[in-house]
């Protein structure tokens, strides 16, 4: 009996990832599902060693809500209970796109790489693409490349753009942060009127980069939100950068993982 907990977690990890692949590839929250896995990582909070895991996963089920405010509640005690870990840093920069907020992203960043070993590496350069952030992504995966020769591969494959996105951002005197910032306010557009973000296809080349959200709605909800996204961009930032990168949505099924 004395591994039941730690299986038990793993249980619970397991339906996390079933009804996220639900709501990501169906659009559909089993909110019965959802209350059995919040009420059994609850329980969990008190096991010695699965504290931090019970309270990480709790942000990521209200995640699926879009409820910011628990998210950033459990996140808050999780840091105070268990400091800022490598586990903390990787769930919670994966909400920059709820939030709209790069400096989640910047703090993983900050934190580095170190010696935590090539999943973390790769994990977080998924985040970093996902939030624009395309120089720093390269140099994960330049880092990557010595750490870990086949999951570089694996990361060539899935963002075969990021070098040359990389490369031009660079090129047109940009910094990671001014794209991110932009990419992550059209995200949060898309949140704020209610649609889960369902996937990222981006694509770079002499016209610059372009990202695109793939999104649930119909054609005619689908422009509004572009018209949205345009206007918040022009609204919250001086300089435009839409000459070298643009954002906005497509129809779900238009969509894509990671496109070159």
């Amino acid at each position: 009996m004395a591994g039941a907990p730690k299986t038990n977690a793993a249980d619970i990890i397991d339906r996390i990832n079933a009804i996220g692949r639900d709501v990501a590839e169906k659009d559909e929250l089993n909110i019965f599902a959802w209350n059995g896995i919040v009420r059994d990582l609850k329980k969990l909070e008190s096991v010695p060693g699965l504290g931090e895991t019970a309270l990480l996963h709790q942000a990521v089920m209200w995640g699926m809500k879009l409820d910011r405010s628990k998210v950033k509640s459990l996140f808050a005690e999780s840091a105070a209970r268990f400091g800022k870990t490598q586990s903390w840093y990787i769930i919670r920069s994966n909400y920059a796109t709820l939030f709209g907020d790069a400096s989640m992203v910047v703090d993983l960043i900050d934190f580095g790489i170190g010696n935590r070993g090539a999943s973390f590496v790769v994990k977080a350069i998924d985040v970093l693409v996902s939030s624009g952030f395309y120089m720093a992504a390269w140099g994960f995966l330049l880092d990557l490349r010595k750490l870990d020769a086949k999951s570089a591969e694996l990361i060539d494959a899935r963002y075969p753009f990021l070098g040359f996105a990389s490369d031009y951002i660079s090129r047109s005197g940009l910094s990671d942060l001014e794209v991110s910032r932009r990419v992550l306010l059209s995200a949060k557009v898309v949140v704020d009127a209610g649609f889960r973000l369902r996937k990222f296809s981006i694509s770079a080349g002499s016209y610059g980069v372009s990202v695109e959200l793939s999104v649930a709605a119909d054609l005619d909800r689908l422009v509004d939100l572009n018209f949205a996204i345009s206007d918040a961009i022009a609204s919250s930032f001086e300089s435009l950068i839409s000459e070298y990168v643009t954002t906005g949505v497509v129809p779900w099924e238009a969509g894509g993982d990671y496109a070159s």
